[in-house]
């Protein structure tokens, strides 16, 4: 709608020359009122169309003078070249350069994870064969311990007599002990009667006896326990030794006659120590019975068996099972 503003403007002031120069007034020839207002108007507009042709003169310099720099600065032939490609170059390379860094990187991460994959497969290998040798190392010893106790039995049941006798004195001493209290006893019982009487006489009587007997069936109870488990003790040994014979045996076949004969001392002795064991329980057994003079309600201690003289050892049935 400006365009047709600004060129209406300009027929209008073209036809005011053109009056002007004919020597005629454009204005009409009518007088009155509306003859001054249309005037008026047509010299308003005049006006306002001369400050807007000033105004866009003045733009179109500005705009011809940036269009001059830009063309100026576009194609001035001795103007340095754009630094925008420079950019780009060195941003490739950068990246180009950081690219190989990367693919280099990544090779020599994969190469250390195989090193370490092959580092840990040998490391587990080693690991292996050491606790294999470790665990024939252990046998190895085991087994020579075992051999070396049956090459040489002597000391060893040496020392487990000695033990054996010692637990034996131990129980002897504690059954003299108990011997004594109930010698006391029996003394105080014989005495107290002639100076008791009444009810209390058979009260005191049942107190006593019972408390005796409490005594005596704990002792007796304490001995069956001690003699059952040297009996499974003795079953364990005996078990153990008939089980190592046959390896005894292969492993001295190629000795000489005179090792041979050294070798049956050691093994007559072990069978002379069981047997004086043997004998010292069952005689301890029947001493404590005999002494401690048991009521009739405690199960009697059973006959004993012979001793077997077949073998180095005794046989199973040497010692009887002591019910409780």
């Amino acid at each position: 709608m400006e365009p047709l503003a600004v060129d209406d403007d300009i027929c209008i002031l073209k036809h005011e020359t053109a009056y002007t120069a004919a020597g005629e007034s454009p204005v009409s020839v009518c007088a009155g009122d509306e003859s001054v207002a249309s005037h008026f108007a047509l010299v308003t507009a005049y006006e306002d169309i001369k400050k807007r042709l000033r105004d866009t003169e003045r733009e179109n310099t500005l705009l011809r003078k940036r269009v001059k720099q830009l063309e100026d600065k576009l194609f001035r032939p001795d103007a340095p070249p754009s630094e925008g490609p420079q950019y780009v170059n060195k941003a490739f390379s950068a990246y180009r350069g950081i690219y190989i860094e990367k693919e280099d990187l990544q090779m020599e991460l994969n190469k250390l994870k195989k090193e370490k994959s092959e580092s840990e497969r040998l490391l587990t290998e080693q690991l292996q064969a050491k606790e294999l040798e470790l665990l024939q190392l252990r046998t190895e010893m085991e087994t020579s311990q075992v051999m070396k106790s049956l090459n040489s039995p002597q000391d060893y049941w040496q020392v487990d007599r000695v033990s054996t006798e010692q637990k034996i004195h131990q129980l002897q001493g504690e059954l003299e002990r108990m011997t004594l209290e109930n010698s006391r006893l029996l003394e105080r019982s014989g005495e107290e009667p002639h100076g008791l009487n009444g009810p209390d006489l058979d009260h005191t009587c049942d107190a006593k006896y019972k408390a005796r007997e409490r005594s005596m069936q704990q002792t007796y109870e304490a001995l069956s326990s001690e003699v059952t488990r040297l009996h499974s003790e003795l079953k364990h040994q005996t078990g153990l030794i008939r089980k190592l014979r046959p390896l005894i045996s292969e492993s001295r076949q190629g000795e000489t006659h005179l090792h041979t004969n050294t070798d049956v001392e050691p093994r007559s002795g072990l069978h002379h120590s069981w047997c004086i064991f043997e004998y010292k329980s069952i005689h301890l057994l029947h001493v404590c019975m005999s002494v401690c003079d048991y009521p009739a309600a405690l199960p009697p201690l059973l006959p004993f068996h012979t001793f077997s003289v077949c073998s180095a050892v005794p046989a199973a049935s040497c010692i009887p099972y002591i019910p409780l």
